[in-house]
């Protein structure tokens, strides 16, 4: 009797250690699916979002260079007028000395 139930022990400890490997396979056979799955929809996600950074960066890309071009423009329309102004002041202290100069020389009607 003592065997007896010694062997359905263990025929009870065997099936559930073939329970448990068959869980064990069956998580690892889901645990895999769902790393493809995975991988799956990054692989499209890269597909479809890559083209779109592409555009994007190009586009800034552009627009940056754009930008450069007429920040530098527009430097040089202000170092421009920067000439211009300190040329007009220079025409102005002259046309101010030269107008001094031809009151003292013909005097003053105040």
């Amino acid at each position: 009797m003592e065997i007896n139930v010694s062997q359905r022990l263990f025929e009870s400890i065997s099936q559930q250690i073939f329970e448990y490997k068959s869980q064990v396979s069956q998580l690892r056979q889901e645990i895999e699916n769902m790393r493809n799955k995975v991988n799956y929809a990054n692989e499209e996600t890269e597909k479809t979002l890559n083209p779109f950074v592409q555009t994007l960066f190009n586009n800034l890309t552009l627009a940056i260079n754009n930008q450069m071009e007429e920040n530098s423009k527009l430097q040089n329309q202000v170092s421009e007028l920067k000439k211009e102004k300190s040329q007009l002041q220079s025409l102005i202290l002259a046309a101010v000395q030269k107008s001094a100069a031809l009151e003292e020389e013909v005097g003053s009607y105040t």
